[in-house]
């Protein structure tokens, strides 16, 4: 076998997570909300999509992964930083509204949890961190779901995956 062609350093597991997620937000805001979507490569935001209106929205895009440690217990999974002044400035310069989406995936429960929310109610469920410096944000998730402002989308797989071949 030829491994001239193989990069040396693969993506990290935390870097697959977040591509999924950016997959799975522009597969929701397409297929349910008819919406034009588009990755971008751009500081401060992931995704550029146009809603019916017109309207350009720029999506920081957030994932993670929840395990279940050997105990049964929720695994603490890393914290949602997210840099706000990025964000806002580049989606200005964009003439979009800026977004923030975060997905997590629970691996025991085959499901995926969607939380869209716009710039304003991204930063009241936030708590600025000095030390990343100015901008930057960790997101609360207490309370996400109950907040009407943020859109909250659950995806369960009822069915098992199967191990075809290999």
């Amino acid at each position: 076998m030829n491994t001239r062609n193989i990069p040396k350093h693969l993506p990290e597991r935390r870097d697959i997570i977040g591509l999924l997620g950016e997959a799975f937000v522009a597969f929701w805001l397409s297929v349910y909300k008819q919406w034009n979507v588009i990755k971008v490569s751009t500081e401060g935001f992931d995704l550029l999509a146009r809603d019916q209106t017109g309207q350009h929205i720029a999506i920081s895009v957030k994932g993670r992964a929840r395990e279940l440690d050997k105990r049964g217990k929720t695994k603490k999974f890393e914290p949602t930083h997210w840099n706000a002044k990025a964000l806002k400035n580049n989606s200005d310069a964009w003439n979009a509204k800026p977004y923030l989406a975060l997905v997590i995936i629970w691996k025991q429960e085959n499901q995926i949890r969607l939380y869209l929310m716009n710039y304003e109610t991204a930063i009241n469920h936030s708590n600025p961190i000095p030390y990343k410096g100015e901008g930057w944000y960790n997101l609360n998730m207490r309370d996400l779901e109950k907040d009407s402002h943020v859109e909250f989308v659950s995806w369960v797989r009822n069915d098992k995956f199967v191990k075809v071949g290999i």
